[in-house]
């Protein structure tokens, strides 16, 4: 006997007993509720797999980091001890030239020191510009050699004059390099040329032959 959702089944001298009725979609609709679970919850958990491959994505970017960076290192180690053996010969040279220009060629330690500063302390510029002293020099040599006193004039022991050549040269140098000419060391070199020409005839005015040009 049925009544409604329950289902009476009377019992042989046994009071009758009530049941539920099964129904047809009752395990089919279990199922899918699992699974929807169960993929849901794997979809949120991160995989072994994709563990171990961002452990050697991270190990390996590591590790060219730290190659690079060490190749870096070296790199500017490298640079640097080149640049300080650079400046080590530099020295070396500019101290050599330095003693040359005192001892054998007469400047004062003054109009040395002079020179190096309008150098930069370049050995090559130092050279440079003291050879275009000594060359001006050697010009008005020529110039003068009728002169009385000239090579006395010229010598940078006995004429006073020099005793202020390194600001003269400061002078020559520094005008030079602010007009911006289109030929610096040629107007250098006649300047110094003129300097050396003022030099003989201010130590021999006495002597009408003194006078050059």
């Amino acid at each position: 006997m049925k009544k409604g959702y329950l289902i009476v089944k009377h019992q042989f001298n046994a009071a009758s007993k009530l049941f539920l009725p099964k129904f047809e979609n009752e395990k089919s609709t279990s199922m899918p509720v699992k699974e929807e679970i169960t993929s849901s919850f794997g979809k949120n958990l991160p995989s072994n797999k994709s563990t171990l491959t961002d452990k050697y994505i991270t190990d390996n970017t590591r590790d060219t980091c730290s190659e690079i960076n060490s190749k870096k290192i070296v790199a500017i180690t490298q640079k640097e001890k080149q640049a300080a053996k650079q400046k080590k010969l530099n020295e070396l040279e500019i101290n050599a030239l330095s003693n040359s220009l005192e001892t054998k060629a007469g400047f004062s330690k003054r109009t040395v020191n002079m020179l190096k500063a309008l150098s930069f302390n370049d050995p090559k510029k130092l050279y440079q510009l003291s050879g275009m002293v000594f060359k001006a020099k050697n010009v008005v040599k020529k110039q003068a050699r009728n002169v009385i006193n000239s090579q006395l004039a010229l010598s940078f022991e006995i004429n006073n004059r020099y005793e202020n050549m390194a600001v003269d040269i400061q002078r020559i140098v520094m005008t030079a390099n602010r007009s911006k000419r289109s030929n610096v060391e040629g107007y250098i070199f006649s300047s110094l040329v003129n300097y050396f020409q003022e030099a003989v005839n201010d130590y021999c005015i006495h002597d009408v032959q003194s006078v050059i040009g």
